[in-house]
């Protein structure tokens, strides 16, 4: 299936303060088209334009690191993101956040992942990436993280179900779908690290283990380890899921994570 992003140019670079830090002079938004012309599966044939959110790290021009959203959306994980945002931006990477899923009439899936699929939201990074490669605060290549619904995004992304212009993956928690032999047997055409928990119930550890030892996957289980291990907030519920932050487990797939980067976007 031929995908086809185009761009909608309409940056607007007031560069709106959000908070104090090492990012507030270097915000910015804008919105990109996000075309998918062919229905296909779970995802139907839709122009729809994606709100994103621009963070620029200090020194320009760099690579850049695109966000996959949580089943949370953008607005309800935003101070849990932003740490992460601050710390991709602290190695040196500009990082942007695609929306989509306000643009698409919800604010959140955790309920019910299919209302938006993460395979729907495949256009929306290639869009997003191609208008990254036009910008003057950009250089070199384009790597991807992704957490739980973004994360299993980020499966489809390395996979290549279409292609995005993403060189590097990092997911963490996904669901790795590996019950649909097309998903499993599947290569990667770019490196994927995947992070997550043994203990996770809501995306299972052992339905990543068959991509373990296949070419472009790094796939680390941590022992101990529930769903969202690595937001820095207090035990809770999403639905039936238990979510609890893991101190060691996050220590440890952040400094992997970095490493990762260093190694795939320099």
């Amino acid at each position: 299936m031929r995908i086809i992003a185009s761009i909608l140019l309409t940056l607007s670079l007031s560069a709106c303060a959000m908070g104090s830090g090492p990012i507030s002079n270097r915000y910015a938004e804008t919105t990109v088209l996000s075309r998918n012309p062919v229905s296909k599966e779970a995802m139907p044939a839709e122009d729809v334009q994606i709100p994103v959110e621009v963070y620029r790290t200090r020194n320009q021009p760099a690579p850049t690191v695109v966000f996959g959203h949580s089943c949370s959306g953008v607005h309800d994980s935003r101070a849990t993101n932003m740490l992460w945002i601050q710390t991709i931006n602290s190695w040196g990477y500009n990082v942007v956040v695609p929306d989509s899923f306000s643009p698409r009439g919800v604010n959140g899936v955790c309920a019910d992942t299919k209302v938006v699929s993460a395979a729907r939201r495949m256009p929306d990074i290639k869009a997003t990436v191609q208008w990254v490669k036009t910008q003057a605060w950009h250089s070199g290549k384009v790597g991807f993280i992704g957490f739980s619904h973004g994360a299993t995004l980020g499966d489809f992304v390395a996979k290549g179900f279409i292609t995005t212009g993403v060189d590097a993956v990092v997911s963490y928690y996904p669901y790795c779908n590996t019950q649909i032999p097309r998903i499993k047997e599947r290569a990667n055409i770019v490196p994927q690290m995947i992070h997550i928990g043994n203990k996770d119930e809501w995306t299972p550890s052992k339905m990543c283990e068959p991509w373990i030892g296949k070419p472009n996957y790094e796939i680390y289980i941590y022992d101990g380890a529930y769903h969202s291990f690595d937001r820095r907030v207090p035990d809770r519920w999403s639905g039936k899921h238990f979510l609890q932050y893991h101190h060691s487990a996050t220590v440890q797939a952040e400094a992997r994570t970095k490493e990762f980067f260093e190694r795939t976007l320099r």
